[in-house]
């Protein structure tokens, strides 16, 4: 279980170096939190625009991830 964990964070890590999430253009501002979720999710959902780092590629080429 620990060891499932670890990876999962490592997964994690790796998918936010090499990307930028940034707020969707669809999301209500203020959010609202839908009334009949259980877990608080806001109403219409959470959208994220993600974009590609620059220069990542470049490295990890150079140092060998790639």
């Amino acid at each position: 279980m620990r060891f499932a964990l670890l990876e999962a964070k490592v997964a994690l890590l790796a998918v936010c170096r090499r990307f930028h999430f940034l707020p969707g253009k669809t999301n209500q501002e203020p959010l609202k939190l839908d009334p009949v979720s259980q877990l608080g999710w806001p109403v219409g959902g959470l959208w994220a625009t993600v974009q590609r780092r620059e220069g990542v590629l470049e490295i990890e080429r150079r140092v060998g991830v790639l």
